[in-house]
């Protein structure tokens, strides 16, 4: 009998570790899926007036439009950096302003971000941006796909089931956002259906955060996070909804990329957008590791 109960308690215990590896194994995937882990490079240029564009709206106030280009690399070998990312900023008056983030393997290692600054022609080194806030929208984002590491969350596989998705975007008027408008998404939403889905919930390991939880709904095949729900004290305080796209000719391609990243706080009604347009997105580019360099952010033009 006692041989029975220690095997019992084994298979038992054997089953939650199996099930908390696969919950992590499915998050890990997710989470280098959405950090576009498996292209050597993205650079996303502003061509015109086509390039990134990010919309930040509160209720009742006139929505605030950037232009932005992207050029991200994961191409590093030395076991210190994991990926340099530049931004640089198109539009307003901050047009010119650039940031080098470099991040690296060592999950304890702060995230090194450095600003050039088109007024004084300096760069200068800022602070990591820390809790985003449940109204800061714009750091938020920033989080969710730059910031938080992985080990910041411990993760468990609520369900899989298959089901049908509501992809929500940020709705305007025609006309709305002006000059930026053009080619910019102006539908309610789109649907994914009938794809098998993990739902995966994430713990935010620190007590003192902006959210304690957050729910995934997961692509069982692609690891696409298509939807996340964020709670704080039991409460749902923020959404994000991601459309995702294809990289190459086939379109059942595995290697995808966000296109549409769209958030609302649910007590504020604040708003966030952000859209690449599908043809400005290059992959694997033949460019040298030295063009992610503070040289290359002096160079920013006005």
């Amino acid at each position: 009998m006692l041989k029975v109960t220690a095997i019992l308690v084994l298979s038992l215990v054997f089953c939650v570790q199996s099930g908390a590896n696969l919950a992590e194994e499915i998050a890990q995937k997710s989470y280098d899926v959405n950090h576009a882990m498996a292209f050597k490079n993205i650079m996303i240029k502003k061509r015109n007036r086509s390039s990134i564009i990010s919309v930040s709206r509160s209720v009742g106030v006139k929505p605030r439009i950037t232009a932005v280009e992207r050029f991200l690399s994961n191409d590093y070998d030395d076991g210190v950096v994991k990926s340099k990312d530049i931004i640089i900023i198109r539009s307003g008056k901050l047009n010119g302003l650039g940031i080098l983030m470099t991040s690296y393997l060592d999950p304890k290692r702060s995230h090194q971000f450095m600003m050039w600054l088109p007024a004084l022609r300096k760069v200068r080194r800022m602070a990591e941006p820390q809790d985003a806030g449940i109204g800061a929208g714009d750091i938020a984002f920033l989080q969710d796909v730059k910031l938080r590491r992985f080990d910041e969350e411990k993760y468990t596989l609520m369900q899989t089931k298959v089901m049908d998705i509501e992809l929500l975007m940020m709705a305007f008027k025609k006309g709305e956002l002006g000059r930026y408008g053009k080619g910019f998404p102006y539908k309610k939403s789109t649907k994914i259906r009938k794809r098998k889905i993990y739902v995966v919930k994430s713990t935010y390991k620190k007590k003192a955060h902006w959210y304690d939880y957050r729910i995934s709904y997961i692509d069982s095949e692609y690891f696409t996070d298509y939807k996340t729900k964020y709670y704080k004290n039991g409460k749902h305080i923020k959404e994000v909804h991601r459309h995702w796209t294809s990289i190459g000719n086939n379109t059942k391609s595995t290697l995808k990329i966000w296109y549409y990243w769209y958030s609302k706080d649910t007590d504020t009604g604040y708003e966030m957008a952000t859209y690449i347009p599908k043809k400005r997105i290059k992959t694997n580019q033949n460019i040298k590791n030295a063009f992610w360099h503070t040289r290359t952010l002096k160079k920013i033009k006005r």
